[in-house]
């Protein structure tokens, strides 16, 4: 009988497939071919190469706006990759009757238009409304990334909180399902809290990665950064 011969690679790593800290680039024309930012209405997303890190500050204000940064990958596996990431929150404004939705994770698409067309994605949006700040997971096949009825799971331990550092790692563990864990270090040792979520197997061609988001015509907004970016193809355990 011939034998049946696990690749250890599909489930862990010998390397990332990119490490990005923001520090390389020389201009801001070089990391914008980069990480491609997307700009319609107030919004500002873009690699600040001052500070070395991509910062978003979606304004109270404006007539209805959406902002993205995407960084292409090479043809990402359908049903197991890394992505983790730290994620600093700057301010929110917790007014208004509708939200600020931004999120980071994979997409199937660049699109010219942030997060106001269908496609496909997985990862987690930050979520600013009346009276509250939170963390969500999501994933959706040809729709919205800010479309509610593909919200997965509400962090409820971990919340955004104005100063805070916080470590995120989004992993596909199978074509149909994901995980997010927050951590409080960059080590990835310190977990705060955890979510297990189901998604569709025709979530496919995650090609992207990077912030999406788009924000309503008044008062609801959301600052803040994210760095030491990392990714692993193929893989459902982190090098």
């Amino acid at each position: 009988m011939t034998p049946f011969i696990v690749n250890p690679f599909r489930f862990s790593a010998a390397s990332w497939e990119f490490e990005e800290d923001f520090t390389s680039y020389a201009s801001q024309g070089a990391a914008d071919a980069v990480w491609v930012p997307v700009v319609t209405g107030t919004v500002t997303n873009a690699v600040d190469i001052s500070n070395d890190y991509l910062k978003l500050i979606s304004p109270a204000s404006g007539t209805g706006y959406y902002g993205s940064n995407t960084r292409a990958l090479t043809a990402t596996d359908d049903a197991a990759f890394v992505l983790r990431y730290k994620l600093h929150w700057i301010s929110d404004n917790q007014v208004g009757g509708c939200s600020a939705d931004y999120m980071t994770g994979l997409f199937n698409s660049n699109s010219s238009s942030g997060t106001n067309v269908t496609q496909d994605y997985i990862g987690v949006v930050n979520q600013v409304q009346a009276g509250y700040a939170k963390y969500v997971t999501a994933a959706g096949n040809s729709a919205s990334p800010v479309d509610g009825g593909n919200f997965k799971s509400n962090f409820t331990t971990v919340i955004p909180t104005a100063g805070d550092d916080r470590y995120f790692e989004t992993i596909r563990t199978s074509s149909t399902t994901f995980t997010v864990q927050i951590f409080s270090d960059s080590g990835y040792s310190a977990s705060l809290e955890a979510k297990s979520d189901s998604c569709d197997s025709t979530i496919t061609d995650l090609d992207f990665t990077g912030i999406k988001g788009q924000t309503c015509t008044t008062n609801a907004a959301q600052s803040y950064y994210i760095d030491d970016v990392q990714f692993a193809n193929g893989v459902t355990v982190a090098p």
